[in-house]
């Protein structure tokens, strides 16, 4: 019991000079020591989690941060180089359920959708959600801008067959989506 008593004042005594040490150093020592600031806390935290100690160097809350940052960096890498690199508007194809569900999942990785896309003249021209629109797709054609569109629809053959007809190069899925973010686990 003693010695057990000691062990864990120990490791207490360390986790308080990790501490210590992770307050001292920028992002871009974290960053030379593991390769990112994420991987640098994920390994601070990982190590007390190992000798079974809860009050962690860092709590799960900061790790948590930093992982949905990182994230949030990949999911925006990706629909810019699934758009060709360059600048571009997203949009999402529904304004319904699914199109609402889209819009927050986007927004919680830090990407804004621009415009919602309907077939439904009800819901053209009205704001859907905070101040993003729906427009049709012959408005959203005629904004000369590249356009990066999200399908959020049940049955989504249909719509991606008329936004191909359109002339839309730039089209995933609302499951495709899902299935990226998925891939960052």
């Amino acid at each position: 019991q003693d010695t057990l008593t000691r062990a864990t004042a120990f490791y207490r005594e360390e986790v308080e000079l990790w501490r210590w040490y992770t307050e001292q150093l920028t992002e871009r020592e974290m960053t030379d020591i593991c390769g990112s600031k994420f991987l640098f806390l994920f390994e601070m935290w990982f190590r007390t989690y190992l000798i079974g100690l809860q009050d962690s160097i860092l709590s799960e809350k900061i790790f948590q941060e930093e992982r949905l940052k990182q994230l949030s960096k990949r999911l925006n890498k990706t629909l810019i180089t699934a758009s060709g690199n360059t600048p571009l508007s997203i949009c999402t194809f529904g304004a319904g359920a699914e199109g609402i569900r889209l819009y927050h999942l986007l927004q919680f990785f830090g990407c804004n959708i621009d415009y919602f896309i309907d077939n439904d003249p009800l819901k053209q021209n009205t704001v859907i959600i905070g101040n993003v629109g729906c427009k049709s797709i012959e408005e959203i054609r005629g904004l000369n801008k590249r356009i990066f569109i999200v399908v959020a629809i049940k049955n989504s053959a249909t719509v991606l067959e008329q936004l191909s007809g359109a002339g839309f190069q730039n089209v995933m899925t609302y499951l495709e989506i899902k299935k990226i973010l998925e891939s960052f686990r």
